[in-house]
This record gives C-alpha cells, sequence and structure tokens, in this order.
C-alpha cells in the first residue's frame, strides 16, 4: 500500500479514536448517578446552600440543553430556602456556545465513525491479503499518536491547570463570558476542580476500557497478519526454488 493511503488509515483511524472519546463523555454525562455521587461526596450542595437534589437536578437540566434534549437551562431550585433561577444571564447565554460546540463535536464525531466505516469497507475490498494486518497497524499508529496527545495534555493539566483551562476556551470560544464571578455564579461553584478531576478520572476508565481492548486485539490480529505475511513469502520462494 502507498505511503499516502497508509497516512489517511492512521489519520482516519485516529479520528475514530477521538470518537470514541465522545460516545465515551457522552455516556457520562448522562450518568445522574455518578453527579449525586460526586455532590454528596464533595459536599458541594451544602456549601451552596442547597440540597443535592436540587444541585443534581440543575446539573442535569444545564446537560440536557447542551445535548439539544432541552430548550433552555432554566431551572428553579431552593438556595438558603428562598426559591430562585439557578443560573443567571451570562450563564445563560455562555451555555449557547457551550451547546454549539458539544453538538459540533457530535456531529464530527459520526461523521469521524461514518469515515472509518467506509474505510475498513474499501480497504477490505480492494486489500484482502493485507486488509487485516493494514488495519490493524494503522490504528496502532493512531493510538500511539493519541496517547502522546493525551500525555502531553495531562502534563499540562498537572503542572499548569489554570493556564490549559484559559487558553482551552480561548481556543474554543470567541467571548469571555465563561470568565465567572465566583460570588455570583452558581454554575461555577457547582463544578469545582476536584469534580472536574473526578470527571476526567471516569471519562479516562470509560473510554481506555474499549480502546485498550481494541489495541489488544489490532496487535493480536498484527502479529497473525505479519506471521501469515512471512509464510505466503517463504512458500512463494520454495516454489520458485522447485520450479
Amino acid at each position: 500500500m502507498p505511503l499516502w493511503q497508509r497516512l489517511i488509515t492512521v489519520v482516519l483511524s485516529l479520528l475514530f479514536i477521538v470518537a470514541l472519546l465522545f460516545f465515551s463523555l457522552a455516556l457520562l454525562i448522562g450518568d445522574v448517578g455518578f453527579f449525586a455521587h460526586e455532590y454528596e461526596t464533595l459536599d458541594n450542595a451544602k456549601f451552596m446552600g442547597m440540597s443535592t437534589e436540587d444541585l443534581t437536578a440543575a446539573t442535569m437540566q444545564m446537560i440536557r440543553y447542551m445535548q439539544g434534549k432541552v430548550e433552555s437551562i432554566d431551572i428553579e431550585v431552593e438556595v438558603f430556602g428562598e426559591r430562585v433561577s439557578m443560573f443567571n444571564d451570562q450563564e445563560r447565554v455562555h451555555m449557547v456556545d457551550v451547546r454549539v460546540l458539544y453538538l459540533n463535536w457530535k456531529t464530527a464525531s459520526w461523521i469521524f465513525l461514518a469515515l472509518y466505516v467506509a474505510m475498513l469497507v474499501l480497504v477490505i475490498i480492494k486489500r484482502r491479503k493485507i486488509a487485516v494486518g493494514v488495519l490493524a497497524g494503522s490504528f496502532l499508529s493512531a493510538s500511539v499518536v493519541f496517547a502522546a496527545i493525551v500525555f502531553a495534555i495531562g502534563a499540562w493539566v498537572l503542572i499548569d491547570f489554570n493556564s490549559f483551562w484559559n487558553n482551552f476556551h480561548y481556543l474554543f470560544f470567541s467571548n469571555d463570558l465563561w470568565l465567572f464571578d465566583p460570588s455570583a455564579s452558581r454554575m461555577i461553584n457547582m463544578m469545582p476542580l476536584e469534580l472536574f478531576y473526578d470527571v476526567v478520572a471516569q471519562l479516562l476508565f470509560r473510554f481506555v476500557l474499549p480502546w485498550v481492548a481494541l489495541i489488544l486485539a489490532c496487535m493480536l490480529a498484527f502479529k497473525k497478519a505479519r506471521r501469515t505475511r512471512v509464510e505466503l513469502s517463504l512458500a512463494g520462494a520454495k516454489k520458485d526454488a522447485l520450479t
């Protein structure tokens, strides 16, 4: 297979891994029990003068809005005994941008998945004898690239979280609505740094299991394909020697 074709298979494999990450995130943020447990553990609701049930409900309302399942993040909660709207105007407008970002990633992930499946079909049709080896090798190469990217980002987060967080928002948002005042924003108080780390850890756990399973399957397939290729080469050389 020409080098440019191999590069395309690696790139599409990398995009497939990114799509797998998105689908893992989508499953995680839809888990009401996870957030309820986190708020109980962190005692976040008490700090904010709310019940865990109200705080969890507000979080899920925000997530459902981000996913396009509801048309507004508005929800009433009880804060220090007073019934109020959970989110302010700045938070509502910022979540419009977050919703666009999330839905664009969702659309892109489905496109990445479709492209990857199309690649599988084409490679299998055109390269039947070496299809398994090519696809497995491409996925392994893409996994190495993805792991390097994750390692670099993880190191950045651990060394200077604020730098990472600010630059992430500068990259994906064209305004400064994400800069909340902790004394006035419940949204920022409902998402403390500890919760962020737990979300990332849980996301990696839910993502890494299927990813590692695919890596192991590809390693076995690649070794088998290479062994088969060597055997065929030896058989061909032996046949040539006899003739």
